[in-house]
């Protein structure tokens, strides 16, 4: 080859890419490759001896004297067809032999993404900003049981007219949720009933005792219901795994149940704190159930 200079024009979209693959290899290539010594052109003074390493490791270059190829050529010019081959070998490098980048900043694969940062995939991505999936998952159980279109009969209940015996206890609905990881549970419960409710967190409801039912509230959640219903909400910090909320309810003298309703919403951000009450000035604390059995 001649030292003559001379002026390669090339379409925009091939300096585009040029462009996105130089860039792409500055994000990608370990710029403190191993040595390679297999072109004897190249010693170790060699300025550019590093990367032509990783050229030639990454198998961007196969040499300059075929079929033996043990020289590089380092100050030769480079022809079309030659930079062809560079890009075309560093496109399957990359993963992106169909012409499309599959490289963004800090990404291991990101095909057809305009930008992903820190994400291992922007093509159903298993990270994005450095959280995996489970940061942005929404988990929602619900339960629940109602009056009939008529209103006739319920689904509630041991007895289809609603009707409950006295001084007993109820399970009226569970919602079950799967944690992927601890987060924060957001619950609530709604009846339409004249009975006394509450809710539990992985606990069957309590027998009609009321010390028992007290020591299960979450966070001191209890309502009791008149004509028009009731609802009692709350939130809990939880681990992974599967959780049970339960709506229960008591039955003191001539109640009864329509509707009720159970949901738990799961999400991995957020943080509960709810203080207790202070103790008394009398050194006790008042019951939040009273228990009709117990005076």
């Amino acid at each position: 080859m001649d030292d003559k200079s001379f002026i390669i024009r090339v379409p925009k979209q091939w300096v585009r890419t040029a462009l996105t693959v130089t860039v792409t290899a500055l994000i990608v290539a370990p710029l403190a490759a191993v040595a390679s010594h297999s072109f004897t052109d190249v010693p170790n003074s060699n300025t550019f001896h590093e990367d032509i390493a990783w050229l030639a490791d990454a198998g961007v270059t196969k040499g300059c004297n075929p079929p033996d190829n043990t020289e590089f050529c380092p100050d030769d010019n480079v022809t079309r067809g030659q930079m062809a081959a560079f890009m075309n070998r560093f496109a399957g490098y990359i993963g992106a032999s169909d012409g499309t980048p599959a490289q963004a900043d800090n990404a291991t694969n990101a095909d057809h993404a305009t930008s992903a940062d820190h994400a291992t995939s922007a093509d159903d991505a298993d990270t994005l900003d450095g959280k995996n999936g489970t940061a942005y998952e929404t988990r929602v159980a619900a339960d629940g049981c109602r009056k009939n279109t008529d209103g006739s009969t319920t689904s509630c209940g041991p007895n289809s007219d609603g009707s409950l015996p006295d001084s007993s206890t109820f399970e009226f609905a569970a919602a079950t949720i799967n944690a992927p990881s601890s987060g924060t549970m957001v619950v609530s419960g709604h009846t339409l009933s004249t009975t006394t409710n509450w809710l539990t967190l992985d606990e069957s409801c309590a027998p009609p005792d009321g010390a028992a039912i007290d020591a299960q509230l979450l966070n001191g959640v209890i309502w009791a219901d008149e004509s028009s219903g009731g609802t009692g909400t709350t939130a809990v910090n939880v681990s992974s795994g599967s959780h049970i909320v339960r709506l229960c309810g008591f039955s003191s003298t001539s109640d009864s149940i329509f509707n009720a309703q159970v949901t738990a919403i799961w999400t991995a951000g957020g943080s509960v704190s709810i203080a207790d009450a202070s103790v008394s000035s009398s050194g006790s604390d008042s019951a939040l159930f009273e228990d009709p059995l117990n005076g």
